[in-house]
């Protein structure tokens, strides 16, 4: 699996203004090596600081652990990840189909776009330079 992104809602515990509702998009990445020291660290980030934290994401095979410095809780929690490839065995000439049908062609579409625009900004750019 691997990690394309991740977004966390937290909310202040005792919060005095219930209008503030706080989203940040990240995480502080810990491994089991320096997760204390992130913890211990009086000035990280961890710390609900300005109505505003980043939670400290602890991440194991089979699991994920979100710390908090206990004044704010995880409302919710959002990983996005793409899946781990499909072995194709020895039959490497066979298409590969994962998508439906009807998306292929807004694929292909998307991709010429994306590279016309790359091409001509390009372009652009070194008759620029001249």
């Amino acid at each position: 699996m691997f990690s394309l992104g991740e977004e966390v809602e937290i909310e202040i515990v005792n919060n005095k203004c219930p209008n503030i509702k706080v989203k940040t998009r990240d995480v502080i990445e810990a491994t089991i090596e320096n997760v204390d020291r992130i913890l211990e660290n009086s000035l990280s980030e961890y710390h609900l600081h300005h109505n505003q934290a980043r939670p400290v994401r602890l991440q194991s095979i089979n699991s994920i652990i979100l710390y908090t410095d206990g004044n704010y809780d995880i409302n919710k929690y959002t990983l996005n990840y793409l899946r781990n490839g499909i072995d194709m065995g020895d039959n490497l000439t066979k298409q590969y189909e994962d998508l439906p049908k009807v998306c292929h062609q807004e694929v292909v579409d998307l991709a010429v776009r994306l590279y016309m625009s790359e091409a001509a900004s390009t372009a652009k750019a070194s008759s620029s330079d001249e």
